[in-house]
């Protein structure tokens, strides 16, 4: 009987164990793997003058250069439609796509730095893969369905940055974090008005 009892109450503590440690792999892998990409720094002064035509741009040698936006085509992924159905994938997988092959803005440093009016915590900046035979760039998002999140997908593909409010209002700073390499990138922004994307894409040339 005691030998049961042991038994018993081994079996429970294993069990036990297996349960922490099965909590503890799902807290971890639950974590949000772009959440080092973005970070809010203290408030600046600039003494630029901002056309109110224009939303984004790039600060060259103490003078600003407008960026210009091209509407952000949005393109579902097939096979994330059939890995939804048969495999149970719950992720919607989408691309958000510019027209044409090169940026007409282009960039000669490795970590520019840029000022934006759309909300940094609506914003991201990423790297465009180039589809020649299509004439075109894009970059894929991925979201949890039911969730408003999503992040650019490879992790890759993300750029890391950093941003300040300045002392005009609704615009900010946003500085790059990484060195760049040559290529083609973007500041991905809503467009508010027609529920799509803007996308200011602009060329790395070091």
């Amino acid at each position: 009987m005691k030998k049961i009892i042991l038994i018993l109450l081994l079996s429970n503590f294993l069990l036990s164990c297996a349960t922490s440690k099965d909590t503890s792999q799902t807290v971890a892998t639950s974590k949000n793997p772009y959440a080092n990409k973005v970070a809010r720094e203290g408030n600046v002064t600039v003494n630029y003058s901002f056309s109110e035509e224009e939303s984004v741009w790039h600060e060259n040698n103490s003078k600003l250069e407008a960026i210009e936006s091209v509407a952000g085509f949005v393109e579902a992924s097939i096979g994330q439609a059939f890995k939804q159905a048969f495999l149970f994938d719950f992720k919607n997988k989408f691309a958000i796509i510019a027209n044409e092959t090169k940026a007409f803005d282009v960039i000669k440093e490795e970590s520019p730095v840029f000022y934006i009016r759309s909300k940094p915590t609506e914003t991201g900046v990423a790297r465009l893969t180039v589809q020649t035979e299509r004439d075109r760039r894009f970059v894929w998002l991925v979201n949890r369905v039911g969730s408003n999140q999503a992040n650019f997908h490879p992790p890759e593909d993300s750029i890391a940055f950093k941003w300040a409010k300045t002392q005009i209002g609704g615009l900010y700073r946003l500085s790059i974090n990484e060195k760049l390499s040559p290529g083609e990138y973007a500041i991905i922004a809503p467009d508010q008005n027609k529920k799509a994307y803007l996308v200011y894409s602009f060329r790395i040339e070091n």
